[in-house]
């Protein structure tokens, strides 16, 4: 079994080689727009609807949840805040 190992760990792909494959595999299963400042809007778009999303559930989550979900959605606005300033 050592042998197997060994194999499978000498030819999988790098650090660097992963990151670019998982850059553009959620590039397009996000569908991202190709031009990087629209990329950006979109996310941080996306990220607001999260936090209402949280903002939401905490209201109506049992209260073991609720509280999660609503710390979720204040870091997360305060995240966008300290970032994406408008």
């Amino acid at each position: 079994m050592g042998g197997v190992y060994r194999i499978m760990v000498a030819s999988a792909p790098n650090d660097a080689e992963l990151d670019a494959q998982l850059g553009a595999a959620s590039e397009e299963l996000l569908h991202l727009p190709s031009d990087p400042d629209e990329a950006v809007v979109q996310t941080v778009m996306e990220a607001r609807a999260l936090t209402a999303a949280f903002a939401h559930c905490a209201s109506r989550a049992r209260p073991q949840l609720a509280w999660r979900c609503a710390k979720a959605a204040d870091e997360i606005t305060a995240v966008l805040a300290r970032y994406f300033t408008v």
